[in-house]
């Protein structure tokens, strides 16, 4: 996506990819086939020119399916009318964004490429190609797309050039199938995406592409019936009848899937700087991993682009300034998703409670009523373009008022919108409207 990006305003790129063309050979790998993309990551694709593609090639869905451990089943609308989180599949949309970059005819690929080292004054980068062979290259600018293992953050580590903090995150997940039914149809309603919370564990269920329904199970990393406990069939079939009995005949190949799939686990980290001077610049996963409970990993990583188009707009198009300066620039969002990702694990775990369901159907009546002072925060997130940190300071202050009602016990005010109102209005006062260009 950068790359297409830089292409436009002019600059000649060569992307330097570790894995073979996705479009020509079948590229190895437990990652996940399905992926969530919202507003941050289609204004993002839209930039691109690649509207068509958003309608085309992928799978709306407007609320979340709740299965709770007694079977009854409940829905949770993530927004309004119109709003809606889409799947997508993976390697599709790598395809699309490869050959929107080469039909720039300024952006080059290689590869079966990796970089083997890095010369931070000089600009010198050396690779190993298919050939085993090395070969050594100078470049005016760098910027580290390379993921959250980057061999040019390591460098930059080594060198003393960046401070980077590893996230310890104890839980990991196994992606398992609810493939068609008999008759080739969705399993499930394909309009939703399917939770299952249970205190220590979450299965996601997303649909995808051929009526099937991608899932991943979160669960402990370590202890009874953990990622690394579970060793032997039976316990499978344990842990499901315990807390996903009803999941079981939705799973056929549960077992096999379980263990064919390799456990993956979930890596975060922060760092910074994010630069070497003016030469070198770390983006995406590479400057800042974060955990996959709220799904927005690849939405933020859309928005590091089109944060770059932004700073490039304010230095007029010089690559180096906005290479200096990115980090600062961009750091205070991703830390603010970063933080919100991990806190959502919980607030999904919570979901089967009662005063979450209460403080839910609150908050989406204050939101209809103040529809431009109010914003829950999950639809802040997913369904406008509105900085990251911010959305955590209009959270926190929502958060406050909401527990002073619910401490409060005004339960009155989930019926009684007058005197909702007069409660609101006076703590609303201060609070700045959401602008348009954000919705």
């Amino acid at each position: 996506m950068l790359a297409t990006l830089l292409a436009n305003r002019g600059f000649s790129v060569e992307v330097f990819e570790k894995r073979p063309d996705m479009r020509k050979d079948f590229v190895s790998g437990n990652r996940t086939i399905a992926m969530s993309i919202s507003k941050r990551g289609i204004k993002a694709l839209q930039e691109m020119s690649l509207s068509s593609f958003v309608s085309d090639a992928t799978i709306p869905k407007h609320s979340r399916m709740v299965h709770h451990l007694d079977g009854h089943i409940s829905s949770q609308r993530y927004g309004k009318e119109g709003h809606t989180i889409n799947t997508v599949d993976r390697r599709q949309l790598n395809e699309k964004l490869i050959d929107k970059a080469e039909a720039t005819g300024k952006v080059t690929f290689h590869f079966q490429h990796e970089c083997e080292e890095v010369e931070m004054e000089t600009g010198f980068l050396t690779f190993r190609n298919p050939q085993n062979a090395g070969f050594r290259k100078k470049f005016d600018h760098v910027i580290a797309a390379d993921g959250v293992f980057s061999n040019i953050r390591r460098f930059m580590e080594i060198q003393k050039h960046t401070n980077t903090e590893y996230i310890k995150i104890e839980y990991g997940y196994r992606e398992l199938l609810i493939p068609p039914n008999d008759e080739g149809q969705y399993q499930l309603d394909p309009d939703f995406v399917h939770v299952w919370p249970r205190e220590n564990y979450i299965l996601v269920g997303l649909p995808s592409i051929g009526n099937a329904f991608t899932c991943n199970l979160f669960m402990p990393s370590d202890g009874p019936l953990s990622l690394t406990d579970i060793q032997k069939e039976e316990q499978v079939v344990e842990l499901f009848e315990k807390i996903y009995p009803n999941v079981i005949p939705l799973m056929p190949t549960l077992v096999k899937d379980y263990f064919s799939n390799a456990a993956s686990k979930i890596q975060a980290l922060n760092c910074f700087p994010w630069n070497y001077k003016d030469k070198i610049l770390l983006i995406g996963d590479a400057a800042h991993a974060i955990v996959p409970f709220f799904a927005m990993g690849m939405n933020t990583c859309f928005e590091d682009c089109t944060d770059f188009e932004k700073l490039m707009d304010i230095y007029n198009n010089d690559l180096g300034k906005t290479i200096e300066h990115y980090g600062e620039f961009r750091k205070p969002n991703t830390d603010a998703i970063s933080k919100l990702s991990y806190n959502n694990f919980k607030e999904i775990a919570k979901s089967p409670c009662d005063d979450y369901h209460e403080k839910w159907h609150l908050e989406r009546k204050i939101w209809d009523i103040y529809t431009h002072k109010w914003m829950p925060l999950y639809p802040m997130i997913a369904f406008s373009t509105i900085p990251l940190a911010v959305t955590v300071e209009r959270a926190e202050v929502q958060n406050k008022i909401l527990s002073e009602i619910s401490e409060s016990k005004k339960t009155e005010f989930l019926t009684d919108e007058i005197e909702l109102k007069k409660y609101l209005e006076p703590k609303l006062a201060d609070i700045t409207q959401i602008s348009e260009d954000y919705l």
